[in-house]
């Protein structure tokens, strides 16, 4: 069980998280730079 969790720690320092999965027929998400200046202003 150790060597798992050494190789799950070596992975994470290896690779980012950017996603998640998804689920059988469920469609990706775009996002863009655009969206994400519009959420932010309505932060404000």
């Amino acid at each position: 069980m150790e060597s798992v969790r050494e190789w799950e720690m070596q992975f994470k320092e290896k690779y980012d998280y950017v996603g998640r999965l998804l689920k059988p027929g469920e469609e990706p998400s775009e996002y863009t730079d655009e969206e994400d200046t519009k959420d932010h202003s309505k932060q404000e």
